[in-house]
Formats: structure tokens, C-alpha cells, sequence
């Protein structure tokens, strides 16, 4: 007897922007519709971006948006989205574009299907978000990233829990991976061999703690530690200018932008991973870290709790606690013998999150998550 070739399910997946360079955390999309479309049958809609057709070669159909005025775009992008509904797709999940949420939640409303939307942070801090709570609304399913990021939803937009499904974000721990030793990668980034480096990888926001570098560089001062920073943003001028203010310019390395792919080996060129900010959801630098084995202090907001392991939770402070953060710090700069314990219990830990495990978890969530 012949066994049934199961079918895929089909899955309209909305990917915001496409950018080989781009220096976000949407570059990590770009991998894991690729590999959840050996086993799921993908329409996929880029509203920004020209990606060749070989960079997603398993995606069933790939379409572009190609319109630049916003009203004649909302058209495109809904006859698009309508024409997945024809052609059977019914599961519809957009990764935090506004646009892709509406338009996907009114096809479905339509002519029927699902709408998951995925979206995990803390924009509630920053003022009201009139048009969120419109999308969380009339979606489907709010897909987030914890058991902690879930119930934070759940309070600030009067949703029930059970429109809230949990996924993880990933790392794909066989393309993350040292290629030499320290030393080597160091040479090769021209950074200094004979001191501990202090890695800031985020956007330069109050949201995201750069205004706080400043003062953890000055407190640590006596460690002789090199801070490399990655990223840019509106606080990027006043960190230039308040390192020659304090004294700080042979130990603050601003780099700027890199692209996203370029950034794994400056962390594994590092000593120590700093994350201050004031929000975070489910942040991904910290999964990069952690598969790095790169110790970390970071401050216990959103759901970072919820992804390192509980041994290390000592490690996420309180957000505004500077005492406790540089305490944590210094502790590390101190020891090798503990940057060596730490990166172990990391690199154990975060299996959990690589990328083949979440594409099974992102299945079940899209397959089985009831909603109202």
C-alpha cells in the first residue's frame, strides 16, 4: 500500500524588507523562511526590497512591491495578499509591518483564513499606540516571544491569552560559529590582542541603553577594557562628544553600522557582552552572545528573563540599577576562569533556540493555536 505524501500546509509569510546589507534583525528572516519552506508550502510577500529569486529558492511564489505612493501601495499589496487568499493560502503571518497586518487581517475577515502577527517589545513605554491596538485587535494572533512578553500584551492591550501565541526568536547555530581563534579574529579586525573588549551591539537610543555606555566605560575604568560599539542612531554624536569630555577616547571604539552578517565575529572577538537597554522583547543579540559563549550583563526587561538560563539570571539587572550592572561587569573582567564557566552554560542553553527548532515550533503555533 502507498503511503500519502503529507501536504504543506501553505503559509502567505509578509517580510517587511529585504536588504543583503541591512544591519537589523531582519537579515535573520531571511534564513528561516528558507528553511521553513522545505516543509511548508510559502507565499512570500516582500513589501520593501528587490531579493533575487535564488535567495529564496523553496518559496512557492515570491512577490515585490514595486509601488512607492503609500494609497496606491495599500492597493497593491491588498491585491496581492488577495490573490494568496485564491490561490488556497489561508494562514497569513507578518512579522511586525503595520501595513502587511491590516491588509492580511481584512482579506482574512473576508474571505477567510488566519492572521498572525508578530510583534515583541515594550511600545506601550513610549506613548500610545492607537494603531497597534487597532492591528492586535482585529488580527487573528499575536505571535510574541515569551510567557513573560505574552502577559505584558495581554495587560497593556486588553487581549485574552489565548489570542497570544508564544514563539521563540532563533539562531542558526551551524552558520554561527568561530572560524579561528580570538587572537586570529582579532587581527583580522584590527583590534587590540592585549585587552579585554566590552561588545555593545544595538541601535545608539535611550530605548536601547547607549546613553548609559558613557558611564559603565567610566566606571570600569581601572579594568583597562576596550569598548567596541556597533550601531548607529540619534545618540551616536553626544557619545562622540562625551568621550573626550571623560577621558574616554582610547577606551570607546565606535564603529558604526555593519551589516548584520559581518557582526558574529566581533563576538567572538570579545570578552563581554553589555545590553543596558531601557526595552527589549526578545532581544536577538542575546542569542547571538550566548552562542558565542559571550558572557553578558544585560537589564531584566521584557522577556530577556525568560531566555537565559537560571543560573545566569544574576546577571540581568534591574533597568537603572548602575551599581548592580557594573558590579556584574567588573566581576567578569576580573575572572577568566568564570568567562569560561559562563560561555559554557551559554552555549548548552541556547540549543534550545536554534533555527530547526523554531521552524517546528512556528508550524505548530500556525497549525494548531486556537484563537477568537
Amino acid at each position: 500500500m502507498k503511503k500519502t505524501a503529507s501536504v504543506k500546509k501553505k503559509i502567505c509569510y509578509i517580510l517587511p524588507e529585504f536588504r543583503e546589507e541591512i544591519d537589523s534583525h531582519f537579515s535573520y528572516l531571511y534564513d528561516f523562511i528558507n528553511v521553513v519552506s522545505k516543509d511548508a508550502d510559502i507565499f512570500l510577500v516582500v513589501e520593501k526590497g528587490n531579493p533575487p529569486r535564488d535567495r529564496f529558492k523553496s518559496v512557492s511564489h515570491l512577490r515585490k512591491m514595486h509601488v512607492h505612493f503609500l494609497p496606491l501601495r495599500i492597493v497593491e499589496e491588498f491585491v496581492i495578499l488577495k490573490w494568496a487568499r485564491l490561490l488556497g493560502y489561508k494562514i497569513f503571518y507578518t512579522h511586525y509591518s503595520y501595513t502587511g497586518a491590516l491588509l492580511s487581517a481584512l482579506v482574512t475577515r473576508i474571505l477567510g483564513g488566519r492572521a498572525y502577527y508578530w510583534n515583541c517589545g515594550m511600545p506601550w513605554l513610549y506613548g500610545k499606540q492607537r494603531a497597534l491596538c487597532i492591528i492586535l485587535k482585529v488580527v487573528h494572533v499575536l505571535v510574541t516571544g515569551t510567557v513573560t512578553m505574552r502577559e505584558l500584551y495581554a495587560k497593556e492591550f486588553n487581549l485574552t491569552q489565548k489570542k497570544i501565541a508564544v514563539m521563540p526568536n532563533w539562531i542558526d547555530l551551524q552558520a554561527f560559529r568561530r572560524d579561528g581563534t580570538k587572537e586570529s579574529i582579532r587581527r583580522e579586525l584590527d583590534l587590540p590582542l592585549d585587552r579585554k573588549i566590552v561588545l555593545f551591539v544595538h541601535r545608539l537610543s535611550e530605548r536601547k541603553g547607549a546613553g548609559k555606555i558613557i558611564q559603565i566605560a567610566s566606571a570600569v575604568q581601572e579594568q583597562s577594557a576596550l569598548f567596541v560599539v556597533i550601531g548607529d542612531g540619534p545618540l551616536r554624536k553626544e557619545i562622540q562628544d562625551a568621550l573626550e569630555k571623560n577621558g574616554l577616547k582610547k577606551d570607546i571604539l565606535l564603529l558604526g553600522k555593519i551589516p548584520h552578517r559581518d557582526v558574529a565575529a566581533y563576538f567572538f572577538a570579545s570578552d563581554i557582552f553589555i545590553m543596558p537597554s531601557e526595552e527589549e522583547g526578545f532581544p536577538h543579540v542575546l542569542l547571538e552572545a550566548m552562542a558565542a559563549g559571550l558572557p553578558f550583563v544585560a537589564t531584566s526587561v521584557g522577556g530577556v528573563r525568560d531566555i537565559v538560563p537560571t543560573m545566569l539570571q544574576k546577571y540581568c539587572v534591574k533597568s537603572g540599577n548602575a551599581i548592580d550592572f557594573t558590579a556584574c561587569l567588573k566581576e567578569l573582567l576580573e575572572s577568566s576562569t568564570l568567562r569560561l564557566q559562563v560561555g559554557m552554560i551559554e552555549k548548552s542553553h541556547v540549543r534550545k533556540y536554534d533555527i530547526h527548532a523554531v521552524v517546528e515550533q512556528f508550524l505548530i503555533v500556525v497549525a494548531t493555536h486556537s484563537y477568537e
